[in-house]
């Protein structure tokens, strides 16, 4: 799910860097491949430690660490990579700052049983990924001309 976030639109990302002067473009690169991409990097390594921790035992309620750190790093990736978005002046920045700020709701799940925090998660992560898929809708059906009034 968050590799989908993430690469949701590399176009956007290039076209951003290419439209900003030299300097703009030297600012973006230092704060957003920078900085928030050091951020993101933090949340991967939560995620994958609470993971190795909670896939163990699916059906087991999650320790305290994996429960937190699962729910924490989904959101400071959720919300570095809005940051990074805003940075970059493309598109997605607000869905991904809501949605970092429901994932850590997620943790009580996890005293439950980790499978379902996970679950909640991916959950999470696929409505955002969906939501912000283009929509093709056909175009109705023309309409049969209705017959001119009569003549009064």
């Amino acid at each position: 799910g968050l590799w989908w976030t993430y690469f949701a639109d590399e176009q956007s990302v290039t076209e951003a860097m290419r439209r900003a002067d030299h300097v703009r473009r030297a600012r973006m690169g230092v704060t957003g491949f920078g900085y928030w991409h050091y951020a993101m990097l933090l949340a991967i390594v939560a995620i994958a430690a609470a993971l190795k921790k909670a896939t163990g035992h699916p059906y087991d309620e999650a320790s305290t660490f994996a429960a937190v750190a699962l729910g924490a790093g989904v959101a400071l990736f959720l919300a570095a990579d809005a940051a990074f978005r805003r940075v970059l002046g493309i598109a997605g920045a607000g869905p991904r700052a809501c949605a970092a700020l429901v994932a850590p709701l997620t943790i009580p799940l996890g005293f439950v049983a980790a499978s379902l925090q996970i679950a909640a998660l991916v959950a999470l992560l696929a409505a955002l990924v969906v939501s912000r898929l283009p929509l093709h809708r056909a175009a109705p059906a023309p309409r049969r001309a209705s017959p001119p009034a009569p003549p009064h």
